[in-house]
C-alpha cells in the first residue's frame, strides 16, 4: 500500500541539510510543507521561500516546538 502526498501539511526537520533539502523541493510541488531548521546561514530561508515551503525558524533543543509547529500537520 502507498499513501500519495498530495494536498498535506508535512513537516519537514533539518530542511535545509543535504538529505532534506532536495524532499523539502519535491514536496513543496503539490503540498503545503512547513520547513523547520536553524536558518543560522545566511540566504537559507529564502532558499526554501523561493521552494514554495514555509519556513519554520527553530531549535529543537531549546524552542517550545509546540508554539511553532501548526497543530493541524498531517505528516
Amino acid at each position: 500500500m502507498s499513501v500519495e502526498l498530495i494536498n498535506k501539511k508535512i513537516l519537514i526537520t533539518g530542511a535545509t541539510g543535504q538529505v532534506a533539502l532536495p524532499v523539502v523541493e519535491a514536496l513543496a510541488k503539490r503540498n503545503e510543507v512547513f520547513a523547520m531548521a536553524r536558518f543560522s546561514n545566511s540566504g537559507d530561508e529564502d532558499k526554501i521561500d523561493q521552494l514554495g515551503a514555509k519556513p519554520l525558524k527553530a531549535d529543537l533543543a531549546t524552542d517550545d516546538l509546540m508554539q511553532i509547529i501548526p497543530q493541524d500537520i498531517d505528516y
